[in-house]
């Protein structure tokens, strides 16, 4: 025979009052019990009723938009009134919401509440915040190395539920946190192919754990990947004066946030981001202004207009981009401006060499005179250049030792007329 009870008697069966019951009861709550897992007889939020097993408890009531954003995708919440019998429901055998049951709801129902949100932006306080809101105070705790890795934020890691700052939903696996004091709005229009959270996540601390914060390492391989692909800055970024600067001081911002390692600072040094006169160029073929001029107009001299103090002080330190001194314009220039074939704009080699015959420290260092030694920078009369230890003056003395060779003999008519000029040369070998 059926016998009703009102659900505070059975709960009484159970609870404190339970040796106030004769031991018959016992059996009675047995039974009930095995009918009561498979009976539709708990009462949820949304008004159904439906088997225990089928309905969430939660450790702490929730708010009514966090508990509709959980019925989107799919859950049953117990009803709050039932939640001072949270023993009779757990011997029933309803599961509590937890992590790992989270991350399987976002994971099978989310993907269809997900539409691209400049379309709907309205979603991401209806839906996302208080979603947001129920999965941070799931998560474990925050440690000094952060969260460790589980099967369950492995997944979670791969699911759309991040707002990028564009307003499209992202995987945080795939995207970057912007640290403070950068603004994630402002990051984003300088390098628009970077998925970048908008920076209402951070405050979700445990969920922005997640996401892998924006440094320098990340932003020079994304900015090298980029160009690889477009083939230039230009189809890249907006590469006008201002948007550079900024880019500039963006970068330095982000070493001084986190240094670098040596790949990046390499990486950087060779993509072709730096502003000069003659266009964007590597910062291994930039130097910074200095004392001494070029009279060939061809060395690439940095546009001071687009670096901050920051961001030279980046340039200079870490990318170790030179000042343009007679030092570094022989080791860093003239090895470009001479080829095997000679000068690359002969039309200025006259006031090279005249430029470099006034500098009488280029001679007294001797790895400066190695290298000048090696150019090819001597006009020979076959038409083509030799380096100063392969050429010679002619004079017959020569032509009878060693014969009548064009490529040996300097072809006096391209070279610097003047004692100075001539001692250069010779004191190269």
């Amino acid at each position: 025979r059926r016998v009703l009870f009102r659900s505070k008697d059975a709960f009484d069966l159970i609870g404190p009052n339970r040796s106030a019951h004769p031991d018959c009861f016992s059996l009675f709550w047995t039974e009930i019990k095995n009918i009561g897992i498979t009976a539709s007889i708990v009462q949820a939020h949304d008004g159904g009723r439906y088997m225990p097993s089928l309905v969430l408890f939660t450790d702490t009531p929730l708010t009514e938009a966090q508990t509709t954003a959980l019925e989107k995708l799919g859950a049953h919440i117990v009803s709050d009134d039932l939640r001072s019998y949270r023993n009779v429901l757990v011997e029933l055998g309803t599961p509590l919401l937890t992590l790992e049951r989270m991350v399987d709801l976002m994971e099978s129902s989310l993907g269809k509440f997900l539409p691209s949100y400049s379309e709907c932006p309205d979603r991401l306080d209806d839906f996302l915040i208080p979603l947001w809101e129920v999965l941070d105070a799931l998560l474990p705790p925050l440690t000094t190395k952060g969260t460790r890795p589980t099967p369950s934020l492995d997944k979670l890691k791969k699911i759309p539920f991040i707002v990028a700052d564009n307003l499209g939903s992202v995987v945080p696996q795939d995207c970057v946190l912007v640290p403070k004091p950068l603004n994630s709005s402002s990051v984003s229009s300088l390098l628009p192919f970077l998925s970048i959270a908008g920076e209402r996540l951070l405050g979700y601390p445990r969920i922005a754990a997640l996401i892998a914060p924006l440094t320098i390492d990340r932003a020079a391989t994304a900015l090298s990947n980029r160009i690889a692909v477009t083939d230039s800055l230009a189809a890249a970024i907006n590469i006008q004066g201002p948007r550079l600067r900024e880019l500039y001081s963006l970068l330095a911002t982000l070493d001084g946030l986190a240094s670098g390692d040596q790949t990046t600072y390499s990486v950087l040094k060779v993509l072709p981001i730096w502003l000069t006169g003659k266009g964007l160029v590597p910062a291994t073929r930039t130097f910074l202004p200095g004392e001494f001029h070029d009279p060939t107009g061809q060395s690439e001299l940095m546009d001071l207009s687009v670096l901050t103090p920051i961001s030279r002080e980046f340039i200079e330190k870490k990318l170790q981009m030179k000042t343009q001194t007679i030092d570094a314009y022989v080791r860093g220039f003239l090895p470009r401006f001479f080829s095997p074939d000679g000068p690359s704009d002969a039309t200025k080699y006259q006031l090279l060499i005249a430029e470099l015959a006034r500098h009488s420290q280029l001679i007294d260092d001797p790895a400066l005179r190695t290298i000048l030694a090696s150019l090819r920078l001597v006009p020979t009369t076959d038409g083509k250049w030799g380096t100063p230890q392969g050429t010679y003056y002619r004079s017959q003395l020569l032509i009878d030792l060693i014969g009548d060779a064009n490529h040996l003999w300097v072809d006096q008519s391209r070279f610097p007329t003047g004692l100075s000029a001539r001692s250069f040369l010779e004191n190269l070998g």
